[in-house]
């Protein structure tokens, strides 16, 4: 018999103003990275700055087998065109020490946006383990949270995807400058979008790390109980002005939740694509294969399996099933290194989807599977406020103003640079939600 408490985590109205962001942003620039890669790193850099505002600070770091500071903490505005163009490709590949003047650049609070195309082959630590500890120990001790954008395929999708899952922020995976351009405005959306941090529940002794609580996007988790038992529990937070802990006295009496079991199992399926990462032979990726098979079978008898998040986990999981009975039959270390990369990137979606809802968008439509959209009217008064070009240029369109910010339906609520450009425009907050491609046409006709 297993015992699940299940809580759902609502964000509160989004009416405050969000507080002064500060940001590291480590470039990789050892000599991989030479010609179109630094370029795009550098461009990503500047689009970065340029989208936040001018209370944020911004410091930038780069490195190969040593480390520089480019530029030292400060306004993000105006971009630091000059600093950032000097930098070139050359040498070898220090992440962790790149990693870790970026983490000290930042007071508590901050947050560190890591690109890299390479492996980690100098510096004190070069272990995908150690380095995850590392990024949880500055997520725990000192509220940092690490980013990581791996470019290409020669990344290391152990190292990048472990700093971030235990770092408490997302994990990119980009090929080209389209892509890359994505994840960084993906990024930007994140940094603003933040409306609770570093949330933890504590019950019968154990400590469960939630991450970030975004505005306007709840979340239901399910933790499994030793016993009936567990005594009280803690959640604990930080609001917009200060660190704040909720007590809840454990239910006396248990019943069945088909919302528990279904957070539950979600998160069993993103711990069986973060195993797919171990992919190295025919062998594992026939293990693979099992695990996720055994992750999949819960969510497809569910009662509530066709909800949106239950069918994307479900399609990335036969997409991943396939992918790994396809290397356990003829294993070719090129398409493991691509699988790999891939799991990485749907682990992360399918455990945060409310956290990452362009690049689930993109996933379940790759995937042959429809997004569920919230299509609300437009407000005309507020239509008005901006010439329908803006509008028509971002696939967007306000639908309210509650609670102090405007709310907008939007194609890819995860444009961060689009979000950016309407605040600054509207002269408000900007709130993000998901709109289909027939509300926004109808909406701008």
């Amino acid at each position: 018999e297993r015992h699940l408490l299940a809580l759902r985590l609502v964000p509160p109205p989004s009416g405050r103003s969000v507080p002064a962001q500060s940001l590291a942003i480590v470039i990789d620039r050892s000599g991989s990275m030479d010609g179109r890669p630094i370029e795009l790193a550098r461009e990503a850099a500047l689009r970065m700055c340029g989208s936040l505002r001018r209370e944020d600070r911004v410091a930038i770091v780069a490195y190969d087998d040593r480390v520089e500071i480019v530029r030292a903490l400060g306004p993000a505005l105006p971009a630091p065109e000059d600093a950032v163009s000097r930098i070139g490709a050359r040498g070898s590949t220090d992440l962790y020490g790149g990693w870790l003047a970026g983490a000290k650049a930042l007071p508590r609070y901050g947050r560190i946006l890591l690109l890299s195309d390479g492996q980690a082959n100098v510096g004190r630590y070069t272990d995908a383990a150690q380095l995850a500890r590392e990024a949880e120990l500055s997520f725990h001790r000192y509220r940092i949270t690490t980013s990581t954008l791996g470019i290409g395929r020669g990344y290391d999708e152990r190292i990048m995807a472990s700093m971030a899952r235990q770092g408490g922020g997302n994990a990119y995976f980009a090929e080209d400058a389209e892509s890359i351009a994505s994840a960084v405005s993906a990024e930007r959306a994140a940094i603003a979008n933040v409306a609770l941090l570093h949330m933890t529940v504590s019950v019968g002794g154990r400590i469960v790390e939630i991450g970030h609580l975004d505005h306007g996007m709840g979340k239901t988790i399910a933790i499994e109980l030793p016993n009936r038992e567990a005594g009280e529990v803690s959640l604990r937070f930080t609001g917009p002005d200060r660190r704040e802990t909720l007590n809840v006295t454990m239910p006396t009496s248990f019943g069945h939740s088909d919302e528990a079991t279904l957070a539950f199992y979600l998160e069993r399926a993103s711990r069986a694509l973060h195993a797919a990462l171990e992919l190295r032979d025919s062998r594992s990726a026939e293990r693979a294969a099992e695990g996720l098979r055994s992750a999949m079978l819960p969510i497809l008898a569910h009662p509530f399996a066709e909800r949106p998040e239950a069918r994307y986990a479900v399609a990335t999981l036969e997409s991943a099933i396939a992918a790994a009975e396809r290397l356990s039959r003829s294993y070719s270390e090129e398409d493991a290194v691509y699988e790999r990369k891939r799991s990485a990137q749907f682990a992360h979606n399918v455990a945060h989807k409310d956290r990452a809802y362009a690049s689930v968008q993109e996933d379940m439509l790759s995937l042959g599977e429809s997004v569920e959209t919230v299509d609300e009217p437009v407000d005309p008064t507020l239509l008005s406020r901006l010439p329908m070009e803006v509008w028509r240029k971002h696939r967007a369109y306000p639908m309210r103003a509650k609670y102090g910010p405007i709310e907008v339906g939007m194609e890819n609520p995860k444009d961060g640079f689009g979000l950016a450009e309407l605040e600054k425009r509207l002269g408000q907050r900007v709130v993000a939600t998901p709109a289909s491609s027939e509300a926004v046409d109808a909406a701008l006709a």
